[in-house]
């Protein structure tokens, strides 16, 4: 009998434990591609969407979803077939934590059927950028069929003598949305300074609807991404035939066609491609060319370029002056967008000295403030002040961070990176004005000298980019010596003397 007890003990304690597991709050990938089987069938589950592992013993609900509709849902599994084809997004939810992301749900082995019955001809809608996930296609004024929501049956009957009309409907799915970001905007900046090289580039520009690619179209797109307007006036896609082709003459500056409309004639019947691509506006670096469907690849340098902060003690009910900065500035780039979140200070105002199209700026709430800043010349830096109203006695290190909801991002043409945050300890001048510190050789290649000032002995510590200690020296004195095997890899680090209450900060380049 005291061996049963202690084993349901230790059972009620490992459910108990479990129960705990699965109440730990849950964080979603995004842009999650998945594909059918062979059968043309296919088993979601929390792995699918949920980075890192998960607790097969929780129970997961999971949900997927056309923008704020259900189509289906169920718990640890969803059983999906030829019908779901397309871009949704995939929620899921356990022990009161949920998160969600989109999913793109594929045929790549072509195995759904396209038997649209006799008598008719199938219309398609595959994936360009982004699946529309549309409600209607209408011929000559007249719904079409759908026999899949990316399916739909053209009557022959119905197909006239002379010129007919296939319109497809505004898109008002803008989970598509998510993709457009500053790497968009300098590709558009990109073509007023260099021409037009991707046509569709230009085509999926036009986010105003203004039938003509313009500056209003990056003025707009920066109002998408700053959380101005939610949608783009054009609505969200249009729709090419998988064997369109530019005319030699095409001008997207002066004349943009309606491509939610495709005219044919039954005299052309034969040559008349009904296989339509699905193409979001304003996500140009997702792409391909309509020409030949040939990737228009970004080139991801993984760049990570950190913005400073001075660190610094306020009290509440303060009114204190943050100037923010770009750390490294060797690296050229023409657009950034960044979002800073604060907890426990109010924005009062933002200083700087750009015109209102360089630098544009959106508070939403105080845990999401959004800035923009473009500049085709090509910069370096980017320099703003913050006036915040402090609302609690802190570092400011524990008041501001950047918005973990919003893309932090930083591109040149064709290039793109990511931004972090760093806080640089306050500094003393007095301490400054008689501290020598020499690194040698810096740029560092494979080692590198600090010599410090033989009269003192300090702690030095050696950080990376984000701030973090990745060595520590204490009662340094004379010299230290570094090798390139004591950094992680190439990029910018910070030699940090301390003494006391004072610092001495300075740069190194590790090739």
């Amino acid at each position: 009998m005291k061996h049963l007890f202690t084993f349901l003990c230790l059972f009620m304690l490992g459910f108990q434990a479990n129960a705990q597991n699965c109440g730990e709050p849950l964080t979603c990938n995004n842009l999650v591609n998945f594909s059918l089987d062979q059968n043309g069938l296919g088993t979601i589950t929390p792995d699918v969407i949920l980075e890192g592992s998960f607790d097969p013993n929780c129970d997961y609900e999971i949900s997927l979803m056309n923008g704020t509709s259900t189509l289906i849902s169920g718990t640890n599994s969803l059983e999906i077939d030829c019908s779901f084809l397309g871009e949704f997004t995939l929620n899921i939810a356990n022990n009161g934590s949920s998160c969600w992301g989109l999913i793109n749900i594929e045929d790549i082995g072509q195995v759904c059927s396209t038997d649209v019955g006799p008598g008719n001809i199938p219309l398609s809608i595959t994936y360009g950028n982004s699946y529309a996930n549309i409600d209607g296609v209408d011929m000559n004024g007249i719904a079409l069929n759908s026999v899949y929501s990316w399916l739909y049956a053209i009557p022959e009957a119905d197909i006239l003598a002379g010129e007919n009309l296939i319109e497809f409907p505004e898109s008002t799915n803008n989970s598509s949305l998510q993709n457009v970001s500053t790497l968009d905007i300098v590709l558009m900046e990109k073509m007023f300074s260099e021409g037009i090289e991707y046509p569709l580039r230009s085509v999926l520009s036009d986010v105003d609807g203004s039938n003509y690619f313009g500056v209003n179209d990056i003025v707009t797109t920066r109002e998408l991404i700053l959380g101005i307007i939610n949608e783009f006036p054009s609505k969200n896609h249009i729709y090419f035939p998988s064997n369109y082709k530019f005319d030699s003459n095409f001008d997207a500056f002066d004349n943009i066609p309606n491509y939610r409309e495709f005219r044919f004639s039954n005299d052309t019947l034969v040559d008349v491609s009904f296989s339509f691509r699905s193409y979001a506006y304003g996500d140009l670096s997702g792409a391909t060319t309509v020409d030949s469907f040939s990737s228009q690849e970004v080139t991801d340098r993984n760049y990570i370029q950190s913005i400073t902060i001075q660190d610094q003690m306020v009290e509440e009910g303060d009114i204190v002056s943050v100037p923010v900065g770009l750390l490294d500035e060797s690296q050229n780039f023409i657009g950034l967008q960044m979002g800073i979140a604060l907890e426990g200070a109010t924005l009062l105002n933002v200083e700087h000295n750009y015109s209102a199209l360089e630098l544009m700026s959106n508070t939403l709430d105080d845990s999401n403030l959004r800035f923009s800043f473009l500049n085709a010349a090509g910069n370096t830096n980017m320099e703003l002040t913050l006036e915040l109203e402090i609302e609690k006695t802190a570092m400011l290190s524990e008041i501001i961070s950047l918005n973990s909801t919003f893309k932090q991002e930083l591109a040149s043409y064709e290039e793109n990176g990511t931004l972090n945050l760093v806080f640089s300890p306050a500094t003393s001048v007095e301490y400054l004005d008689d501290y020598e510190l020499r690194i040698f050789p810096n740029p560092m290649l494979d080692f590198t000298t600090i010599l410090l000032p033989s009269s003192k002995e300090v702690d030095l510590e050696v950080l990376n980019g984000q701030g973090q200690i990745l060595n520590v020296f204490k009662n340094a004195k004379d010299q230290i010596n570094l090798s390139k095997e004591d950094l992680a890899h190439s990029g910018i680090y910070f030699i940090r003397v301390k003494n006391g209450d004072q610092y001495f900060i300075k740069k190194l380049v590790v090739l």
